[in-house]
């Protein structure tokens, strides 16, 4: 009698459990836009970090990046719970690249899951991983703290990487044109690059298309 009342207590408590609930399409969408926009807050900290201090954040500056998203998550987010927020330093590596050199890449992965404040089982993780190449002076043919305009009036073949912090010009028609530029290293400005390929042949093996705002722009003067 006793072992058929324990039974009988199992069936009951079994047939009165929980089951989680399949978040909404639109709730699944409000909890990935916030992971995305927690990852994209993360990811201006991290640029303005690097762009200020020249290296990568220790663990003790990721926690305070970290804080101040947890700041912005609770002022945009009310109805969400950050559960997880995550900013881990991976080991560097270097990278051998036959035209462009070898660079020490820092890979940083970023981690952050919300939750729905009324039911923490519905939530959404996001995971990104951020690549931060570590670069010097010495590595670039040319770089110019400004615009800068590379009107050739010979054939010209440049080797190592070439930057501006300002609109970059390739090729024009200061001399009437038909001569040859060849760019073999990586190609990266502030702004927009602009190719005047209508006067002088322009080759650019590897352009980082990424680094400039504009990307390749064909123009015509």
């Amino acid at each position: 009698m006793r072992i058929v009342s324990v039974l009988l207590i199992l069936l009951l408590a079994a047939g009165c459990r929980a089951v989680a609930a399949e978040p909404t399409p639109s709730q699944r969408a409000r909890l990935l836009y916030a992971g995305e926009a927690a990852f994209q807050q993360t990811l201006q900290a991290l640029d303005t970090f690097i762009s200020t201090n020249q290296h990568v954040p220790t663990t003790q500056d990721c926690a305070a990046m970290m804080s101040n998203i947890v700041t912005f998550a609770s002022n945009s987010f009310a109805d969400l719970t950050l559960m997880t927020m995550t900013v881990t330093n991976l080991a560097s590596y270097l990278t051998n690249d036959y035209q462009n050199g070898s660079y020490r890449i820092a890979p940083i992965t970023v981690q952050i899951a919300f939750a729905l404040t009324t039911d923490t089982n519905l939530s959404a993780t996001v995971n990104r991983s951020v690549h931060v190449r570590y670069l010097s002076l010495f590595d670039y043919s040319m770089f110019v703290d400004g615009p800068l305009y590379l009107v050739v009036i010979k054939n010209m073949y440049v080797s190592g990487a070439v930057h501006a912090n300002g609109i970059l010009t390739l090729g024009g028609p200061a001399h009437g044109g038909g001569q040859e530029l060849r760019v073999f290293g990586y190609v990266t400005c502030a702004s927009n690059i602009y190719c005047i390929a209508n006067y002088d042949t322009v080759y650019l093996t590897n352009v980082g298309t990424a680094a400039c705002a504009g990307g390749m722009v064909p123009m015509d003067w």
